[in-house]
């Protein structure tokens, strides 16, 4: 990414009240933003993606998957190309990054991942990308699932 782009991006989440931190992550599909509410000073992941369905239905799902297990997604804005979710940040990074693990620890996750699992099939969605890239630990030490981008609700 360019530095005018990233001036531009600073700009864009600026007039949604975020201050640009650093970016966290990028990959062929989006880039990853730390930012900080400008307000209260919270700390917030902003996903920025080019629209396309992927990201519209990632938004869709996390719209409708509450769960303690699950990233929270608290807003969404655009601009002519790219959409922006403001999810959860989670500073404990994600299991992948934590290696192997002890073994109580180890259930004591594996609890809480097949926990959103079963609520996200309650809602006839079907996870279609979990991986440990995609599982991340919030600052309680408790697991939250992300990436909806490949989930896809389905039929009984």
């Amino acid at each position: 990414m360019q530095e005018f782009e990233i001036e531009q991006i600073k700009e864009i989440i600026k007039q949604h009240g975020y201050e640009y931190k650093e970016i966290l992550k990028n990959d062929s599909f989006s880039y990853i933003f730390l930012c900080q509410h400008r307000s209260n000073g919270q700390k917030f992941v902003i996903k920025m993606s080019i629209k396309q369905q992927i990201v519209e239905d990632e938004s869709k799902n996390l719209m409708e998957l509450c769960h303690p297990y699950i990233i929270k997604l608290y807003d969404i804005f655009e601009d002519d190309v790219n959409e922006y979710l403001v999810l959860e940040y989670c500073p404990n990074g994600t299991i992948e990054q934590k290696g192997k693990l002890p073994y109580k620890k180890f259930v004591r996750y594996s609890k809480q991942i097949l926990e959103a699992i079963k609520f996200c099939h309650s809602k006839n969605i079907a996870l279609r990308d979990i991986n440990p890239k995609n599982i991340y630990i919030d600052q309680y030490d408790q697991i939250k699932l992300t990436n909806f981008g490949m989930a896809k609700e389905f039929q009984n």
